[in-house]
């Protein structure tokens, strides 16, 4: 190939191409060059257009344009039959595009071959050092102050195309640490030889979405939501045997960032209970119950609370690997209470009636990046009944939240006074048997209507707590004996 020497001129000075620069550029042209060669026959009314190759970053520049160049020069030397042109001339034209990609380190330059029909015919790709030279090179034109960003190498590209993923071949939990670029497009190919659960995650501090496709089709059947907490993308499903494409890209196209992929294919996922990281898949827990349960990394357990006979339970987690956090909804999916480390260790604890409609729990991590086993229990218990006539309730001190029933049969306004030994007490009320919260008019005053109570009362520390409820025009003995 003849020498041609480069002179770039930026603010008034110049810049030239060292034989080194131009040695690696002539190479990667070769390396690209005898790809297309070998991908397209050399036959006679059949032509090959070459666009300029663009950066990802900074659209045209001046070693796309030397790229696209040199490459006709080079393909035009090779074959003898098919034509190289710079517009379409019939319909029987092979495109060649090209993308460059700046990495810590190294250019990576990605060539793809669109035949004639629109198809994509192949895809390789070839690296140079990220010399100062070559740096340059990347420039705009129009803006020669400019800089290029150097992102981490992502040695899986080019895999944004069917035929050109990413191959998952072993099984078990394996990740990735990716590149997103702007308009990028991330796809992972796996086989599964038996029907089983599959995990696939995207970790990252950006807005990703996460699809599911069968191989061979062009419309996912699965797409998953970021999480409100976190911006993670996730899908936990079963799955029959055989192979599958999962696709992740950014919901901004301008977008570029590093994430990482996680994929389970153990078949089993997290545990026995799995998939249930919606609540249409929440299987039930009949009390007495106590089941052995594992959380991964963003993930949810929901569960139905079931019962043989209306009546009161406490459900709550064990164990000292996970923070766990305990939220419970109506089937509406309308959130009626949570629990964060008011069941000792990091775990949470919380009393239900049930009785009138369905109830759902969801269990999650405090921080959604943690992972680890916990035990869910799921037991009857017996709150204490009591009237709203000013005695004073002496609780003994523990970890867990106090449940009490309250029978009110008049309605009104009843003051509640609650004093632990030197922490304040919380207290929340919530209307049988709908398990409605109440609220309160000010922090100890509410109006309650005729009908029972459930109320829950938590200190921070464990200690005794002394508490009455009284009707507010009779509350003076309750407001003074709570004191002493």
């Amino acid at each position: 190939m003849r020498r041609i020497i480069i002179v770039l001129v930026f603010a008034g000075s110049a810049f030239y191409l060292s034989a080194g620069t131009l040695d690696d550029i002539d190479q990667a042209v070769e390396q690209l060059g005898r790809f297309v060669t070998r991908l397209i026959p050399d036959e006679s009314n059949q032509t090959i257009i070459i666009t300029p190759f663009l950066s990802d970053q900074s659209g045209r520049n001046l070693l796309g344009d030397r790229l696209k160049s040199e490459l006709e020069l080079f393909l035009a030397g090779v074959f003898v039959n098919t034509r190289i042109i710079d517009q379409p001339e019939n319909l029987n034209t092979y495109s060649i595009t090209g993308e460059i990609q700046a990495y810590s380190g190294k250019v990576r330059i990605i060539l793809k071959i669109i035949k004639p029909d629109g198809s994509l015919g192949g895809g390789t790709r070839a690296d140079l050092r990220a010399t100062p030279e070559i740096e340059a090179l990347l420039l705009p034109a129009e803006k020669p102050g400019a800089k290029i960003s150097m992102m981490a190498e992502d040695p899986y590209e080019p895999d944004d195309s069917p035929g050109f993923e990413v191959e998952v071949e072993q099984t078990g939990i394996i990740s990735f640490e990716r590149t997103i670029t702007p308009g990028d497009i991330d796809r992972f190919r796996f086989y599964l030889s038996q029907p089983g659960t599959i995990v696939l995650e995207a970790v990252t501090s950006m807005d990703m979405q996460l699809l599911l496709y069968r191989d061979g089709e062009t419309i996912p059947f699965m797409i998953s939501k970021p999480s409100q907490t976190f911006k993670s993308s996730r899908i936990e499903t079963f799955l029959d045997y055989g192979y599958y494409v999962a696709e992740i890209t950014a919901y901004d196209f301008n977008v570029e960032g590093e994430y990482t992929l996680v994929i389970n294919l153990a078949g089993n996922s997290n545990d026995e209970f799995e998939p249930d990281n919606l609540m249409e898949n929440a299987q039930r827990i009949y009390p007495p119950a106590k089941q052995k349960r594992m959380l991964l990394s963003g993930d949810t357990d929901w569960v139905e609370l079931s019962y043989n006979q209306p009546g009161f339970y406490a459900v709550y987690t064990t164990g000292a690997q996970v923070d766990t956090v305990i939220s419970l909804y109506h089937e509406e999916e309308k959130e009626i209470m949570r629990a964060d480390n008011n069941g000792g260790l990091q775990n949470a604890y919380l009393g239900v009636f049930l009785g009138t409609r369905r109830i759902f729990i969801k269990i999650f991590a405090k921080n959604v990046t943690d992972s680890g086993s916990y035990a869910l229990v799921f037991e009857k218990i017996a709150p204490l009944q009591i009237y709203p006539d000013g005695s004073i309730h002496n609780l003994r001190a523990r970890t867990t939240p106090y449940y009490l029933k309250l029978r009110v049969l008049q309605s009104g306004n009843y003051i509640f006074k609650k004093q632990g030994e030197i922490n304040p007490v919380a207290l929340e009320i919530f209307s049988l048997p709908n398990m409605e919260r109440v609220k309160g008019r000010t922090e100890s005053l509410f109006f309650l209507s005729t009908g029972d109570y459930l109320l829950a009362l938590k200190n921070e520390v464990p200690e005794r707590i002394r508490m009455c409820v009284a009707p507010e025009g009779t509350a003076g003995d309750c407001l003074s004996s709570s004191k002493e």
